[in-house]
């Protein structure tokens, strides 16, 4: 491991920003707006897949405790039909199925039209059997899919790897709060910094996109737990550690980090516990009982050929 020096860093000008949808509540029930995957099988083979528009409906606001969660499938605002989000107790009327559904969180791989994959992706899953056919449902973890340069428009298949525990939220799969208007939610506008001097970009205690120039500039997460950096140049740093025993599990990605021209920083107490090379990503745990995970994009050459600075302190 290329540890440079143990150095304070001297803060320099501030800019905080986040690309986030609101999921606040509102008067009865919640409505979520967004989209999802869906694959049918029959005799084992794919009859059809393809994307469709959905409204998530929860009138308690609590994801995935068993009460009032339904999805709408079909045109939006007035879908013809629903199914159920997770594997539950299913009700079958002339306009729509209902349910009142349990959690079904899952890893899984993508496959897109490019002939590329992306592995362990979080995501919700359901499945609606009919006459031997198999209609599989997936929510995808959207930051994920933004985080290889895709959408879920580019997906061609979806296949399980293992049910995992990840406690996302609905807008981390690309659902919107329906605000009473019944507008469909819009992401804030989001410009990079242009600053002579080195910014600071900070994020938020939620899950940001952070994004900067070609200038140089300092990322930090503040403590989201599935925040994406994206340097767009220039010779950045990128601030980790301080949360690394705040009981979240930390799963932070860096799109385009540059060995030759970026820098690791570890604040004081996080320490690398493990790394490993996966499909072209270095994947790095810190030690802890949180077992925070850092991605770095497009790195397949181990922690030793990237920049880390350990510091005596906080930032």
């Amino acid at each position: 491991m290329k540890i440079l020096r143990k150095v304070l860093f001297q803060r320099t000008a501030m800019l905080s920003f986040s690309l986030a949808f609101s999921a606040a509540g509102i008067a009865g029930d919640q409505q979520y707006l967004g989209q999802y995957f869906s694959k049918t099988v029959f005799a084992g083979e794919i009859r059809s897949s393809g994307v469709s528009t959905a409204i998530l409906t929860d009138s308690d606001l609590i994801r995935g405790n068993n009460e009032e969660e339904t999805i709408f499938q079909g045109s939006v605002p007035e879908g013809s039909q629903s199914f159920q989000l997770f594997d539950g107790y299913l009700v079958y009327d002339t306009v729509n199925f209902r349910a009142y559904p349990t959690m079904g969180e899952a890893s899984v791989t993508v496959f897109f039209d490019d002939g590329s994959a992306l592995y362990d992706v979080n995501s919700i899953i359901d499945r609606f059997a009919f006459y031997g056919s198999t209609t599989l449902f997936y929510l995808l973890d959207q930051n994920e899919l933004i985080s290889a340069g895709k959408t879920i428009h580019d997906i061609v298949d979806v296949s399980l790897n293992d049910l995992v525990d990840h406690d996302l939220n609905y807008s981390d799969f690309g659902f919107g709060n329906i605000i009473e208007d019944n507008s469909s939610p819009e992401a804030p506008d989001v410009e990079a910094p242009d600053n002579e001097e080195d910014t600071t970009i900070v994020g938020t205690a939620g899950r940001d996109d952070l994004r900067g120039s070609e200038k140089s500039e300092i990322f930090l997460g503040f403590g989201g737990e599935r925040d994406v950096f994206r340097g767009n140049g220039g010779d950045d740093i990128f601030v980790f550690g301080a949360e690394a025993g705040d009981s979240k599990k930390d799963r932070d990605i860096i799109v385009d980090f540059n060995v030759f021209d970026d820098t690791l920083v570890l604040e004081e107490g996080a320490s690398i516990a493990a790394s490993r090379i996966n499909n072209g990503t270095l994947v790095i745990k810190l030690a802890g009982s949180d077992g925070d995970i850092i991605r770095l994009r497009n790195v397949d050459t181990g922690v030793d050929s990237i920049n880390i600075v350990e510091l005596d302190g906080e930032f």
